[in-house]
């Protein structure tokens, strides 16, 4: 059945153009959203979050449209890293899934890179949908994404 479920999924991307969930589920403790599990993190700096969720063979999640973002507002307490950051250059955040943040919500005045203790390279997303950058070292939750397939 499996094998089955892994071609039907292959031949559905290949003639629509994207993958279903429809053979395939979140385990217990992750949620799903389209095609993808979310599981929270525990309340750490952004490179512990990222390294958890790699360690579970996920990345930190970060929302490409709106729908997305209002998805992870409900797990959020009181604010979740956004798996992007302007590390490596200041102003332009790249996500841990290798792309350039296509989708953002930016506070006003936001980012701003303020904080003269280090700066503010990583992103948060608070329960309105703004998002904000902070000190990476600060502490939040994440969330952690992975295509649902990855469970078969």
């Amino acid at each position: 059945m499996a094998n089955f479920c892994i071609l039907g999924v292959f031949l559905f991307a290949f003639v629509v153009g994207q993958t279903t969930a429809d053979c395939g589920e979140c385990p217990e403790g992750w949620l799903m959203f389209r095609d993808f599990c979310y599981k929270r993190t525990g309340y750490e700096s952004y490179m512990d979050a990222k390294a958890d969720c790699a360690a579970l063979g996920a990345q930190l999640a970060a929302p490409h449209d709106a729908d997305e973002a209002n998805f992870m507002i409900t797990m959020i307490h009181p604010y979740l890293w956004v798996g992007c950051n302007d590390i490596d250059t200041e102003g332009t955040f790249v996500c841990c899934d290798g792309t350039v943040s296509t989708y953002t919500n930016w506070r006003a005045g936001e980012p701003n890179d303020a904080q003269s203790n280090g700066g503010e390279d990583c992103g948060v997303i608070y329960g309105n949908g703004d998002y904000n950058d902070i000190n990476c070292s600060w502490s939040s939750t994440g969330v952690c994404k992975k295509h649902v397939t990855a469970f078969l």
